[in-house]
């Protein structure tokens, strides 16, 4: 199950939907908490991934598609 909500924040960041990636890894978060050891290496390893990721994804920004075209269409004039 944890394993299908990481897949599901992924493809929510692919497909420009940082809200749901972000409400995707606070679920995942919510359930290693509840149902881990807390002495456990791998949990808090996993723990500090997850908190590393969301604090990353408060800080960024999605260029617009527009400034993305923009540059594919740059880079491939530079051809």
């Amino acid at each position: 199950n944890l394993k299908l909500k990481i897949l599901n924040a992924r493809l929510g960041l692919l497909g420009r939907q940082i809200q749901s990636a972000k409400t995707d890894l606070a679920s995942v978060a919510d359930d290693v908490r509840k149902y881990s050891d807390p002495t456990s290496k791998q949990a808090q390893s996993l723990q500090s991934a997850l908190s590393l990721v969301q604090t990353q994804l408060s800080n960024t920004s999605i260029p617009a598609l527009d400034s993305s075209f923009a540059a594919l269409t740059l880079a491939a004039a530079g051809k």
